[in-house]
Protein backbone atom coordinates (compact mmCIF):
# COMPACT_ATOMS: atom_id res chain seq x y z
CA UNK A 1 0.00 0.00 0.00
CA UNK A 2 1.58 3.42 -0.98
CA UNK A 3 -0.42 5.65 1.11
CA UNK A 4 -0.01 9.24 1.91
CA UNK A 5 0.96 8.51 5.44
CA UNK A 6 4.30 10.81 6.30
CA UNK A 7 7.55 9.04 5.21
CA UNK A 8 8.51 10.00 8.71
CA UNK A 9 11.81 8.33 9.78
CA UNK A 10 15.11 9.06 12.05
CA UNK A 11 17.70 11.48 12.20
CA UNK A 12 19.51 9.34 9.43
CA UNK A 13 16.70 9.39 6.90
CA UNK A 14 17.01 11.60 4.02
CA UNK A 15 15.42 11.84 0.42
CA UNK A 16 18.58 9.73 -1.04
CA UNK A 17 18.27 6.93 1.60
CA UNK A 18 15.01 6.36 1.90
CA UNK A 19 15.07 5.49 -2.63
CA UNK A 20 18.49 4.51 -2.99
CA UNK A 21 18.96 7.26 -4.58
CA UNK A 22 22.02 8.02 -2.52
CA UNK A 23 23.49 4.46 -3.59
CA UNK A 24 24.53 5.44 -7.29
CA UNK A 25 25.96 9.04 -5.98
CA UNK A 26 28.24 7.47 -3.36
CA UNK A 27 29.20 4.66 -6.44
CA UNK A 28 30.06 7.79 -8.58
CA UNK A 29 32.47 9.52 -6.42
CA UNK A 30 34.09 6.84 -5.39
CA UNK A 31 34.97 5.86 -8.93
CA UNK A 32 35.57 9.38 -10.04
CA UNK A 33 36.15 11.43 -7.16
CA UNK A 34 39.85 12.95 -6.02
CA UNK A 35 41.17 12.45 -3.98
CA UNK A 36 39.28 8.83 -3.33
CA UNK A 37 38.21 8.18 -0.12
CA UNK A 38 38.01 5.16 -1.18
CA UNK A 39 34.92 2.70 -1.78
CA UNK A 40 31.31 3.87 -2.13
CA UNK A 41 30.64 2.74 2.23
CA UNK A 42 33.16 5.77 2.58
CA UNK A 43 30.93 8.30 1.24
CA UNK A 44 28.03 7.29 3.42
CA UNK A 45 27.47 9.24 6.70
CA UNK A 46 26.02 6.11 8.10
CA UNK A 47 28.78 3.86 8.62
CA UNK A 48 31.45 4.39 10.34
CA UNK A 49 34.02 4.50 7.56
CA UNK A 50 31.82 7.56 5.96
CA UNK A 51 30.55 9.40 8.87
CA UNK A 52 31.70 12.54 10.78
CA UNK A 53 33.19 11.62 13.88
CA UNK A 54 32.13 14.46 16.12
CA UNK A 55 28.12 14.34 15.35
CA UNK A 56 28.30 10.42 13.43
CA UNK A 57 27.10 11.24 10.95
CA UNK A 58 24.12 13.50 12.20
CA UNK A 59 24.89 17.05 10.61
CA UNK A 60 23.87 18.40 14.49
CA UNK A 61 25.66 18.30 17.80
CA UNK A 62 23.15 18.77 20.64
CA UNK A 63 23.53 21.15 23.78
CA UNK A 64 22.27 21.10 26.98
CA UNK A 65 20.11 23.90 27.27
CA UNK A 66 20.73 24.40 31.29
CA UNK A 67 18.25 27.40 31.48
CA UNK A 68 15.49 24.97 30.49
CA UNK A 69 17.08 22.32 32.68
CA UNK A 70 17.25 24.22 36.12
CA UNK A 71 14.57 26.42 37.28
CA UNK A 72 16.65 29.03 39.13
CA UNK A 73 13.57 30.59 41.66
CA UNK A 74 13.36 27.28 42.63
CA UNK A 75 14.96 24.82 45.41
CA UNK A 76 16.02 21.14 44.84
CA UNK A 77 13.20 20.10 47.29
CA UNK A 78 11.11 22.58 45.55
CA UNK A 79 12.13 20.49 41.68
CA UNK A 80 14.44 22.85 40.53
CA UNK A 81 15.61 20.28 37.88
CA UNK A 82 12.97 20.47 35.90
CA UNK A 83 13.64 17.14 33.94
CA UNK A 84 11.50 14.06 34.95
CA UNK A 85 14.39 11.87 35.85
CA UNK A 86 15.11 14.28 38.31
CA UNK A 87 11.88 14.99 40.37
CA UNK A 88 11.95 15.07 43.95
CA UNK A 89 11.86 11.90 45.58
CA UNK A 90 13.82 10.23 42.70
CA UNK A 91 17.01 8.57 42.38
CA UNK A 92 18.93 11.43 40.70
CA UNK A 93 17.26 13.71 42.91
CA UNK A 94 18.62 12.63 45.90
CA UNK A 95 22.12 12.58 44.73
CA UNK A 96 21.92 16.26 44.78
CA UNK A 97 19.24 16.94 48.21
CA UNK A 98 19.91 14.34 50.50
CA UNK A 99 24.08 14.56 49.00
CA UNK A 100 25.05 17.17 52.41
CA UNK A 101 26.66 19.50 50.02
CA UNK A 102 23.94 21.84 49.83
CA UNK A 103 20.67 23.08 51.46
CA UNK A 104 17.80 21.59 49.68
CA UNK A 105 15.52 24.25 50.40
CA UNK A 106 17.78 27.26 49.43
CA UNK A 107 16.50 28.49 46.17
CA UNK A 108 19.17 28.04 43.40
CA UNK A 109 19.46 31.67 42.34
CA UNK A 110 20.65 32.29 46.11
CA UNK A 111 23.75 30.01 45.82
CA UNK A 112 27.51 31.14 46.52
CA UNK A 113 29.53 31.25 43.25
CA UNK A 114 31.16 27.93 44.69
CA UNK A 115 27.73 26.08 45.73
CA UNK A 116 26.37 26.61 42.15
CA UNK A 117 29.95 25.57 40.67
CA UNK A 118 29.81 22.71 42.59
CA UNK A 119 25.73 21.77 41.68
CA UNK A 120 26.91 22.31 38.00
CA UNK A 121 30.32 21.14 37.54
CA UNK A 122 31.74 19.05 41.12
CA UNK A 123 33.42 15.98 40.55
CA UNK A 124 35.72 13.40 42.65
CA UNK A 125 33.82 14.12 45.95
CA UNK A 126 32.87 11.04 48.06
CA UNK A 127 28.94 11.78 49.18
CA UNK A 128 27.00 9.39 51.45
CA UNK A 129 23.01 8.71 50.89
CA UNK A 130 22.37 6.12 53.84
CA UNK A 131 24.27 3.45 53.72
CA UNK A 132 25.33 3.80 50.27
CA UNK A 133 28.86 5.73 49.38
CA UNK A 134 29.18 7.18 45.87
CA UNK A 135 31.21 9.46 44.31
CA UNK A 136 29.41 12.59 43.18
CA UNK A 137 28.47 13.96 40.07
CA UNK A 138 27.57 17.51 38.88
CA UNK A 139 24.31 18.11 37.32
CA UNK A 140 26.00 19.03 33.77
CA UNK A 141 28.21 16.66 33.72
CA UNK A 142 25.81 13.80 34.61
CA UNK A 143 22.99 14.88 32.13
CA UNK A 144 25.89 14.56 28.76
CA UNK A 145 27.30 11.52 30.38
CA UNK A 146 23.35 9.95 30.04
CA UNK A 147 22.10 12.04 27.65
CA UNK A 148 23.87 13.62 25.23
CA UNK A 149 27.40 11.42 24.96
CA UNK A 150 25.47 8.33 23.33
CA UNK A 151 24.24 7.76 19.93
CA UNK A 152 23.51 10.77 18.01
CA UNK A 153 20.77 9.65 15.69
CA UNK A 154 19.39 7.86 18.52
CA UNK A 155 19.67 10.83 20.97
CA UNK A 156 18.02 12.94 18.48
CA UNK A 157 14.49 10.73 17.75
CA UNK A 158 14.29 10.21 21.72
CA UNK A 159 14.55 14.39 21.39
CA UNK A 160 10.89 14.62 19.82
CA UNK A 161 9.57 13.76 22.82
CA UNK A 162 11.03 14.32 26.33
CA UNK A 163 14.37 15.42 25.69
CA UNK A 164 13.79 18.43 23.14
CA UNK A 165 12.60 20.38 25.97
CA UNK A 166 16.12 20.60 27.40
CA UNK A 167 18.58 19.93 24.19
CA UNK A 168 19.37 22.29 21.61
CA UNK A 169 21.06 21.40 18.45
CA UNK A 170 23.60 23.33 16.79
CA UNK A 171 25.28 22.85 13.07
CA UNK A 172 28.04 20.79 13.78
CA UNK A 173 31.65 22.26 13.80
CA UNK A 174 33.48 19.61 12.56
CA UNK A 175 31.39 18.78 9.03
CA UNK A 176 29.50 22.32 9.20
CA UNK A 177 26.31 20.04 8.84
CA UNK A 178 27.61 17.88 5.59
CA UNK A 179 27.29 14.96 8.40
CA UNK A 180 30.20 13.22 6.56
CA UNK A 181 34.10 12.91 7.76
CA UNK A 182 37.08 14.89 6.51
CA UNK A 183 38.43 12.46 3.68
CA UNK A 184 34.74 12.30 1.96
CA UNK A 185 35.11 15.83 1.98
CA UNK A 186 37.98 16.03 0.25
CA UNK A 187 36.81 13.77 -2.63
CA UNK A 188 35.43 16.11 -5.43
CA UNK A 189 33.93 15.71 -8.55
CA UNK A 190 34.42 18.35 -11.19
CA UNK A 191 34.95 20.96 -8.40
CA UNK A 192 31.43 19.26 -6.07
CA UNK A 193 31.66 16.98 -3.08
CA UNK A 194 29.20 14.65 -2.47
CA UNK A 195 27.46 16.69 0.21
CA UNK A 196 27.45 19.97 -2.10
CA UNK A 197 25.66 17.47 -5.09
CA UNK A 198 23.31 15.79 -2.59
CA UNK A 199 22.03 19.34 -1.54
CA UNK A 200 21.24 20.59 -5.35
CA UNK A 201 17.48 20.45 -6.32
CA UNK A 202 17.01 17.06 -8.23
CA UNK A 203 17.04 19.21 -11.04
CA UNK A 204 19.98 20.53 -10.62
CA UNK A 205 21.99 17.47 -10.14
CA UNK A 206 20.28 16.54 -13.63
CA UNK A 207 21.91 18.94 -15.34
CA UNK A 208 25.47 18.34 -13.54
CA UNK A 209 25.29 14.61 -14.19
CA UNK A 210 24.27 15.37 -17.84
CA UNK A 211 27.46 17.80 -18.23
CA UNK A 212 29.83 15.35 -17.08
CA UNK A 213 33.18 15.27 -19.65
CA UNK A 214 34.95 12.27 -17.98
CA UNK A 215 33.53 9.13 -19.96
CA UNK A 216 34.02 7.03 -16.85
CA UNK A 217 32.04 9.37 -14.61
CA UNK A 218 29.45 9.50 -17.48
CA UNK A 219 28.70 5.56 -17.36
CA UNK A 220 27.92 5.48 -13.63
CA UNK A 221 26.41 8.65 -13.64
CA UNK A 222 23.19 7.50 -16.52
CA UNK A 223 21.77 5.45 -14.01
CA UNK A 224 22.08 7.90 -11.51
CA UNK A 225 20.48 10.61 -13.61
CA UNK A 226 16.97 7.82 -14.59
CA UNK A 227 16.56 7.52 -10.79
CA UNK A 228 16.51 11.01 -10.64
CA UNK A 229 14.36 11.84 -13.64
CA UNK A 230 11.97 9.83 -11.86
CA UNK A 231 11.73 12.14 -9.01
CA UNK A 232 11.38 15.02 -11.66
CA UNK A 233 8.62 12.89 -13.51
CA UNK A 234 6.59 12.91 -10.88
CA UNK A 235 6.37 16.69 -9.42
CA UNK A 236 9.62 16.08 -7.15
CA UNK A 237 12.13 18.12 -8.92
CA UNK A 238 12.74 20.87 -5.94
CA UNK A 239 13.61 18.32 -3.60
CA UNK A 240 17.37 17.54 -2.65
CA UNK A 241 18.61 14.00 -1.70
CA UNK A 242 19.85 15.55 1.52
CA UNK A 243 16.42 16.74 2.58
CA UNK A 244 15.03 14.45 5.59
CA UNK A 245 12.23 12.57 5.10
CA UNK A 246 10.47 13.44 8.30
CA UNK A 247 10.00 16.49 6.87
CA UNK A 248 7.83 16.18 4.18
CA UNK A 249 4.55 16.21 3.42
CA UNK A 250 1.86 12.90 3.26
CA UNK A 251 1.61 13.74 -0.49
CA UNK A 252 5.55 14.35 -1.03
CA UNK A 253 5.82 10.97 0.25
CA UNK A 254 3.21 8.89 -0.95
CA UNK A 255 5.21 9.90 -4.70
CA UNK A 256 8.74 9.35 -2.72
CA UNK A 257 7.41 5.84 -2.01
CA UNK A 258 6.65 5.25 -5.69
CA UNK A 259 10.17 6.30 -6.94
CA UNK A 260 11.67 3.98 -4.27
CA UNK A 261 9.82 1.01 -5.92
CA UNK A 262 10.29 1.83 -9.15
CA UNK A 263 13.93 1.37 -8.36
CA UNK A 264 13.53 -2.24 -7.08
CA UNK A 265 13.15 -5.18 -9.22
CA UNK A 266 9.95 -6.80 -7.84
CA UNK A 267 7.62 -8.15 -10.02
CA UNK A 268 4.15 -9.99 -9.14
CA UNK A 269 3.27 -7.54 -6.71
CA UNK A 270 0.39 -5.67 -5.96
CA UNK A 271 0.09 -2.03 -5.49
CA UNK A 272 -2.40 0.24 -3.55
CA UNK A 273 -2.15 4.20 -4.24
CA UNK A 274 -4.44 6.08 -2.46
CA UNK A 275 -5.14 9.25 -4.75
CA UNK A 276 -1.37 10.07 -6.10
CA UNK A 277 -1.97 12.74 -7.76
CA UNK A 278 -2.69 15.17 -4.73
CA UNK A 279 -0.87 18.11 -4.55
CA UNK A 280 -0.21 17.25 -8.63
CA UNK A 281 0.26 20.47 -10.92
CA UNK A 282 -1.59 19.19 -14.21
CA UNK A 283 1.50 19.09 -16.46
CA UNK A 284 2.33 16.61 -14.17
CA UNK A 285 -0.01 13.99 -13.78
CA UNK A 286 0.42 12.64 -17.24
CA UNK A 287 4.15 11.78 -16.05
CA UNK A 288 2.42 10.14 -12.86
CA UNK A 289 0.47 8.21 -15.50
CA UNK A 290 3.50 7.35 -17.41
CA UNK A 291 5.46 6.32 -14.09
CA UNK A 292 2.26 4.12 -12.60
CA UNK A 293 2.93 2.42 -16.07
CA UNK A 294 6.01 1.49 -15.97
CA UNK A 295 5.38 -0.05 -12.43
CA UNK A 296 2.39 -1.83 -14.08
CA UNK A 297 5.39 -3.24 -17.00
CA UNK A 298 7.24 -4.31 -14.84
CA UNK A 299 5.10 -7.64 -13.99
CA UNK A 300 3.10 -5.80 -11.11
CA UNK A 301 -0.76 -5.15 -10.67
CA UNK A 302 -1.59 -1.24 -9.83
CA UNK A 303 -4.56 -0.32 -8.19
CA UNK A 304 -5.55 3.26 -7.91
CA UNK A 305 -7.87 4.98 -5.83
CA UNK A 306 -8.57 8.27 -7.99
CA UNK A 307 -10.60 10.96 -8.73
CA UNK A 308 -8.38 12.89 -11.75
CA UNK A 309 -9.97 12.18 -14.98
CA UNK A 310 -6.93 12.10 -16.53
CA UNK A 311 -5.08 9.78 -14.91
CA UNK A 312 -8.79 7.56 -14.48
CA UNK A 313 -8.63 7.35 -18.52
CA UNK A 314 -5.12 6.39 -18.63
CA UNK A 315 -5.87 3.07 -16.54
CA UNK A 316 -6.47 -0.25 -17.95
CA UNK A 317 -9.77 -1.21 -16.39
CA UNK A 318 -11.86 1.43 -14.32
CA UNK A 319 -14.40 0.58 -11.64
CA UNK A 320 -16.70 3.87 -10.94
CA UNK A 321 -18.54 3.49 -7.48
CA UNK A 322 -21.40 6.09 -7.26
CA UNK A 323 -23.76 6.26 -4.59
CA UNK A 324 -23.56 4.80 -1.04
CA UNK A 325 -19.76 4.91 -1.32
CA UNK A 326 -17.75 4.28 1.96
CA UNK A 327 -19.08 2.60 4.64
CA UNK A 328 -21.94 1.40 2.77
CA UNK A 329 -20.07 0.18 -0.36
CA UNK A 330 -21.17 2.31 -2.81
CA UNK A 331 -23.05 1.11 -5.95
CA UNK A 332 -20.80 -0.21 -9.05
CA UNK A 333 -21.93 2.35 -12.13
CA UNK A 334 -19.78 1.15 -14.16
CA UNK A 335 -16.54 -1.26 -15.07
CA UNK A 336 -14.45 -2.18 -17.80
CA UNK A 337 -11.88 -1.77 -20.09
CA UNK A 338 -12.43 1.95 -21.27
CA UNK A 339 -14.28 4.78 -20.00
CA UNK A 340 -15.50 7.26 -21.88
CA UNK A 341 -14.29 11.06 -21.88
CA UNK A 342 -17.92 12.07 -21.41
CA UNK A 343 -18.58 10.02 -18.54
CA UNK A 344 -15.61 10.91 -16.62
Amino acid sequence: VIDQKRVGGGARSTVGTYTDIAAPLRVLLSRAGQPSAGPAFAYSFNTPQGMCPECEGIGRTPQLDLDRLLDRTLSLNGGAIQHPDFRPGKWLWKTYALSGLFDPDRPVQDYSEHDLHLLLHGRDLKVSLGEINMTYEGLVDRFERMYLKKDAAAMYDRGRAVFEQFVTGRTCPACHGARLNAAALASRIEGRTIAELADLEATELLDFLRGLSDPAAARVAGHLAQRLSHLVEIGLGYLSLSRETATLSGGEGQRLKLVRHLGNSLTDMLYILDEPSVGLHARDVSRLTGLLGALRDKGNTVLVVEHDPDVILAADHVVDLGPGAGVRGGEVVFQGPEIGRAHV
